[in-house]
Order: C-alpha cells, then structure tokens, then sequence
C-alpha cells in the first residue's frame, strides 16, 4: 500500500522531467517491432489487427478505445501495403473501426511541406518496411529522414505516442532511430515456416496462421532487455532466431537491464532471488532507484511483492549499478513485470520503464540443448541436453514423456545422485515417428532414489529439422487434372499430354533423378483405367541437374474410351529417386476421360511465374453435344501452401466462378484470366483447378483440366536482392529504352531511344574536364552566358543548373567526389532524362 502512495504522489507532482510527458494510460509509449513485412501482406492474415490491440492495450484497464485511436502510417508513396480487413490488395485505407489512418510520406517530410509535428500527433505511428523486401514502401531517403529526426520521435514516444515498426529488411541502418543498441538487426531469414509464436505472443493472440506461409526480411540479433520476444523460429541447433518483439510502457533511452540472473528460494515456494545490471541512460544523475510490482490483472493491487524495491545509490548517468532482490508470490514459469524508476537528487522522475522476466523452473533447467538429424538414417533426430537440478533435494532418474504419437528412447536415465544445483552431464535421445518441421513436446520428470517423482519440469518443445538441409525440398509435378482428348477426333483413341517436372532445390553436387509412373486409385477414382505401360516414357533418368535448375519432361498417356468411360477419372502417382541422397518424393495426378464437355490447357506447362509478373492461362472449353450456349465454370486454387496465388485480380485463396460463351459454329468457347504471386517465393508449385457443369448451366461442376504456375526467381541483373522490375517500378533502377532490363545492366539507352552524346562536366564543350568547365558553368548560370549543352552543365545530375553544379565539379576536381554521373569521362547519352537539352558538344 505504501508503495502505491508513493507511486500516485509522484504521478501528482512531476515538475522536471521532460521525458514524461505521457496520456493518463501511461507515462510512455508502447512498441511493437517485427521482421515480417506484414502491411505489403493485406495485415497478413489478421496479424495487424493483433499488433494493434496490443499497442492500444485492448482488454485492459489501460484500453484506448479503437474508435479514438488514431493511426499514422509512415511511407515513401513507392511501393504497396493494405490492412488484413479491407478488401481488396494493396487497400491503402483506413483501417476498419479505427478513428482515423492518416498516410504520410517521407518525400513531404523532407520537402517541409508536411511537418513531423503533424506526423507525431497521431496515438500510434506505423513505420512501412524498407523497399528491399521486394515491393515494400519505405526507401533509403526515407529511412535517413527518420533517423534525422530521432529526438522528436522519442519524444514524442515518451510522451505516450504508440511505435509499431516494421521490416528493415536489407536496410542496416532502419532502426537507428531508437536508441543504440535497442533493436539490432540480423540478416533475412530463408523460407516461410517453422515460425513460432512465444508464450508472450500467444497471449496477445498471434497464431502460426498469421507468421507461417509468409516470409521475414529480417531477424533481431541483439535487443533491448525491455522488449519481450513475441515470435521466433527455432534452429536444428537448438537456438532461437528472434522475429518480433514488444514492450508497454517504456520510455527510449532511458535505462538498461542486463546480466540477469533468478533463481529459485529452495526452502520458500514461490520465491525467487533477482540479481540484475542496471545502466542509467536517461541523460540525468539518478539518486535513486524504485522497483513496482506491475498490476497486470487490473484488481488494484500488485501481482506480487518485491523486496527491497527501493535503492538509495548514486547512480550518475551512463554508469551501472548490480542490484538484487527478492521476489514473493509468484507461479513457476510465470512472467514477473516491474515498473521501474529512476529518480534525481530531487525525486524528480527522469526515467520509467517497464521490465519483465520470467520465474524459473523450480524442478529443473535444460541446458544446451541441440536437436539434429541421425547420420544414415530417414525420420530420426538425435535430441542432446544437459538437466540442472533445481529441486532442494538430490536426484538419480529422470524420465522423459512423449505428448503425441511420436517415440522417445530412450525414455529413462539412471544417473549417480546430482545434488541440489548440480547438473547430469550430456544425455541424448533419438526421436522417431513424426516428420521434418513438426513441432515435438515431451514432458521431463525427475525423481529420487525410491523412484518417487520429486517434480515435474513442465513441457519441453522442439522443432524438427528438414534432414536433407533444404529450406525448399527437392519437387517433382504433374498436373492435378489432365484432360484425355480423341485422337484422332472421331475414334474411340482417348490421348492426354503433360509434363512432369522435376527439380533440384537442395542438392549442392549436380545430380539427376531416376523416375517412374504406376497405376493408382483413391476415392475419386477407384479405378485405374490406366496402366504404367499407357504412359510414353513410363520411367527413366534425368540428365544432371544442378542446384536451382529443373527439368521438363513431356509425357504421353493414351487409352480406349472403350475401357476408359467417358467423364471418368483415373489416378497415377509418379516416384522420383534423388540419385545423390537416396531421397524418395512423390508426386501424383489424374485423367479426366472425355465427356459432354472437355477442356484444355493452351499455353506451356508448368508457367514460371516471377513476383510480381503477371502470367495469362488460357483454357479451352469444348461441347460435344452441341446444345449448349454457355457453360459454368469454377477456377480455383489447389495447394497445401499458404495461398500466395491470385486469379483473376482476386485475393488468393478465393474462387473465379462465371460463365463462358460457347460458339454455335465451332463448340468452344475460350477462358482467359490472369494469374500472379502476391509474394515472392520461389522453387514453388501452385495449381489452377477448372471446374465445368458438363450438363450445361446450373449442373454440379467437375474438375477437367488444371494448370500448374511455378514461382520462379525474378531477375536481378544488377544482384542488390531486390527483382528488376521492382528497381524499375520504385526508380532505384531506370529504364529508358523499356526493355524491362535496368539500364545499369545493359549500358544505358538503346541506340533507337538514345539522345545526343556529350560528357558530363564539359560545360565548355572542349573535349575536357578542368576548371574552365567550372567557370563557364558560373557565368552560365548567374550571367546569363550561353551554353549549347545544358545537360553536362548539370554535374550533379539533378535536372537543373545552379550553384550545387560548379560546388560538385570543383569536389570532383580537388575533392574526394570522384566521378561525375554518366555519362563520364567519355562520350555517351543521358541515362536520366530529365528536361535539359544538348544542342552540340564536342562529341559531335
């Protein structure tokens, strides 16, 4: 009670701390930082709407109400992003139910036409991920805009002003706008799986549907001890990458924690001793230094007892002081939060900050743990631990307890006695049963001498490492549907075409693949009309293929409608052998006789698809009745991946369902409908499925045909991670001649597009770069004095002719400049068209 006397007197008479300038629902800002580029992926499945309830602490005492919340969203107006409640991709709108979305961009910021001050005002500010995740919208001039105006950020933050950042993706210096140290970046993170949501992140309401099947631009390597780890994927090393973190109520800057350390009271359950480093950061001499228990459940009270909570150290700014203290009331594996503050000579608050850690297990710790694959053999990783005995007591068998179908073994150690605090030394099981990318927990106990259980540790959970060491496995594909058509038209000759393809995705050593079709049934077709012997070739071997490359093998499949009835289906699965690994994969198919209504596939098989290029499917739709004048139709995707692929302009996963007009003369009618990737995923397959009421219109639909579009990689001619059309559409790269390359790569203009050749600096049109450039350049632009080539007047190449051009000219002369902008030191035309004309040089 005492210390929530304290606490509100000191809320009452702030006077002369600049930092808390806060709302009454907390003296600072909340902070959500993640690796995903979540906005460029419509709020990724809801994520967004998650980030946001956190931020304005929904559900809580402290709640902002979502309709008073309004949202600030930070951009470079280049690239795309939407929110996961309005339809529509690439919706840049308000978000549904929120007081307000205002988009601001970085270009108006510099130009002063929109003030941070405005920008600030908002309760939360959301900061767009940098453009090289591929379609993003914040770019480089944009990131250095936000740097520069640090202060008045976290200003603004301490003040209580919500901060949800994004991706940096590539961009290392992205999140130097928080304090150092704060926020570290890591590099991106191959793949889209195998995220997992912490217990923090849970609680807040992430789940695996919103953080797998999309991909993260980066990791965090280092980061605040204020911040909570919100999601992260394990590794086969047993470590953990860290992909978003969150923290309420703390303010930048202002201290650190680190070199924690909480261990458990062996004669007092519930109790727990708290050693940490504490670094003053808040620009101020602190005197000192009080700890409050948070009240998390919002009954008045706190949720434990902390004691000492209060230390009265001189503490100047920058130094660093070890405290300890003892925490009372509190559940094993519970997460422990403070308040806490440091206070001047005056008592005047310089610094608050929220911190939060987590009771230990009191039965046991598992320590270097490592999970990999067993050498030699298919579906068994080896799982490596060290145990450390928490109980009071010594210990000499410990038991471990599958949760689910899989196998442990083995499942029991007889160990010698290890004492209270001591450790087991390496133990290691092999676990089977369960497959690569699944997420495995067992339950570890220990126990006495008379065999009795002391305790249970809790459940340990660990991801199962891809054995073969692929991010993306090996692929093999057949269409899902293939249509049989006559052959010749007329005869009973039933004959379909396709193409298998397989790929090498993991493989560093060239390899090929050994292949071959049987005969299948499922519920579908419980009868194989088909035989191994009907497709042309039934087996074979691939030439070498190397990492990344593929191969397209065109198969034949012919039958008699005799034995093949009409509108039937018939399965077959295709058996594909790496050579190199002796991994086995699979891929299967159908054929779809020929009924009233046939359809086929115009165009090639699979299509590569590059993010974010759009492709055209074209389908065929035949009616051998002769009755029909329109026919419906369903175009949908099948795939057990997270639905990237769009048809039609729709968003993915969603169904194309219309109708088609049959010509009376010829009995077709054609579909044409646009397909793309809303994400850039490479080495992936995804199906087209179309689906025809053979009966005509309102009849039940049958899959007849399908189309198979291959994510491929887009070109990166100039290898800066990001696709050239994406440097094309953003402006990092131009493309004068529109040959959809960038310049860069192909040597500027083409001749057909380019213009007058001149060297840039030569303003004097003498054939040379020197100081009579730099004062003919002076006279031209404050006397007035004639030049027939503006654009090599223009040395900077900003499209204009003023002081900034001889200042650059004399920094390439006598400076560290360097080059001029092309074309330089040679004739050449201009690579960036601007409005300056060159009516004669001495290139001519």
């Amino acid at each position: 009670m005492l210390a929530k006397l304290i606490r509100t007197a000191f809320h009452l008479s702030l006077i002369g701390c600049v930092l808390i300038l806060g709302s009454p629902q907390s003296e600072a800002g909340n902070i959500y930082l993640n690796g995903h580029d979540i906005l460029l992926h419509d709020g990724q499945a809801g994520y967004d709407s998650v980030i946001l309830d956190y931020l304005r602490c929904a559900g809580t005492p402290d709640e902002t109400p979502a309709a008073s919340y309004s949202i600030a969203v930070l951009g470079s107006g280049v690239g795309q992003w939407g929110w996961s409640d309005v339809p529509g991709f690439n919706d840049q709108g308000s978000k549904p139910g929120y007081a307000s979305t205002t988009y601001y961009d970085t270009n108006d910021l510099i130009s002063s036409t929109v003030s941070w001050a405005t920008v600030l005002s908002h309760d939360v500010l959301v900061i767009l991920s940098h453009t090289s995740c591929g379609g993003c919208d914040m770019d480089s001039a944009g990131v250095a805009e936000i740097n520069a105006n640090s202060a008045a950020i976290s200003t603004a933050f301490n003040g209580g002003m919500d901060l949800w950042v994004n991706s940096g993706a590539s961009e290392a210096t992205y999140y130097n706008f928080l304090p150092p140290a704060f926020a570290t970046s890591g590099p991106s993170i191959s793949g889209s799986s195998g995220f997992v949501a912490t217990p923090a992140g849970a609680s807040i309401g992430i789940v695996s549907s919103m953080i797998n099947g999309y991909a993260t631009h980066n990791r965090f390597d280092g980061f605040s001890s204020a911040l909570t780890v919100m999601e992260v994927r394990p590794t086969a090393t047993g470590l953990e990458e860290t992909i978003a973190l969150g923290a309420k109520n703390i303010t930048l800057g202002c201290l650190d924690i680190s070199n924690e350390t909480i261990l458990c009271d062996p004669d007092v359950p519930g109790k727990y001793i708290y050693t940490f480093d504490l670094t003053n950061n808040s620009g101020l001499d602190a005197e000192q230094i009080k700890l409050f228990a948070k009240d998390q459940d919002g009954d008045g009270a706190p949720d434990f007892s902390v004691d000492p909570d209060t230390f009265t150290t001189s503490l100047p700014d920058g130094a660093t002081v070890t405290l300890t203290t003892c925490v009372e009331g509190v559940a094993e594996g519970a997460e422990i939060c403070f308040e806490i503050w440091l206070l001047t000579a005056d008592f005047e608050q310089c610094c608050v900050q929220c911190h939060c850690t987590r009771a230990p297990d009191c039965c046991h710790t598992i320590l270097d743990a490592t999970i990999d694959c067993v050498a030699g053999a298919t579906g068994e990783w080896i799982y490596t631990f060290n145990l450390q005995n928490n109980a009071s007591y010594p210990i000499d068998r410990v038991f471990l307890w599958p949760a689910g179908s899989f196998s442990i073994a083995p499942n029991e150690f007889l160990l010698s006695p290890i004492p209270s605090g001591g450790t087991t030394g390496t133990l290691s099981v092999v676990i089977s049963g369960a497959s690569a990318g699944d997420v495995v927990c067992f339950d570890v106990s220990i126990h006495n001498s008379m065999t009795s259980e002391c305790c249970s540790g809790g459940v340990v959970c660990v991801t199962l490492p891809d054995c073969d060491g692929c991010d993306v496995p090996d692929r093999c594909h057949v269409p899902p549907m293939t249509a049989m058509c006559f052959d010749p038209p007329g005869t009973p000759f039933i004959t379909g075409m396709f193409t298998l393809t397989i790929c090498n995705n993991c493989t560093d050593e060239p390899t090929a693949f050994e292949y071959s079709f049987e005969a299948a049934s499922d519920a579908d077709c419980p009868t194989p009309y088909v035989s191994s012997a009907d497709f042309s070739p039934s087996s074979g071997i691939t030439p070498v293929l190397g990492l990344g490359e593929c191969i397209e093998i065109p198969i034949t499949v012919t039958s008699d409608l005799s034995i093949f009835p009409g509108g039937e289906c018939s399965c077959f699965h295709v058996h594909v052998l790496n050579l190199t690994t002796g991994i086995l994969m699979e891929c299967e198919g159908k054929l779809r006789a020929p009924d009233s209504v046939t359809a086929k596939f115009i165009g090639p098989d699979p299509l590569g698809v590059a993010f974010p290029e759009i492709a055209t499917l074209t389908f065929e739709i035949e009616d051998f009745s002769g009755s029909l004048d329109t026919v419906d139709f369903e175009l949908l995707t099948d795939t057990g991946l997270a639905p990237i692929a769009s048809v039609g302009g729709l968003a993915p996963g969603t169904s194309l369902i219309s109708s088609v007009l049959i010509d009376s003369a010829t009995g077709t009618g054609t579909v044409s409908v646009e397909a793309r990737f809303t994400d850039h995923e490479p080495f992936v397959f995804y199906d087209i499925i179309l689906m025809v009421a053979p009966g005509g219109g309102g009849g039940p639909l049958e899959a007849v045909d399908s189309q198979a579009i291959r994510s491929v990689i887009p070109a990166d001619c100039n290898a800066n991670g990001v696709a050239d059309d994406i440097d094309i559409i953003l402006g990092t790269s131009l493309d004068v001649d529109g040959d959809g390359v960038p310049d860069e790569c192909t040597g500027g203009t083409s001749p057909a597009t380019a213009g007058p050749a001149f060297i840039r600096g030569d303003s004097n049109n003498d054939g040379s770069f020197n100081v009579g450039d730099v004062v003919h350049v002076l006279t031209a632009a404050f006397e007035g004095a004639p030049t027939s080539c503006t654009s090599a007047a223009d040395a900077n190449d900003d499209g204009m002719i003023d002081i900034s051009d001889p200042i650059t000219m004399l920094e390439a002369l006598f400076g560290t400049l360097g080059d001029l902008p092309g074309p330089f030191p040679s004739c050449d035309s201009e690579i960036t068209p601007d409005a300056l004309t060159c009516e004669g040089s001495s290139c001519e």
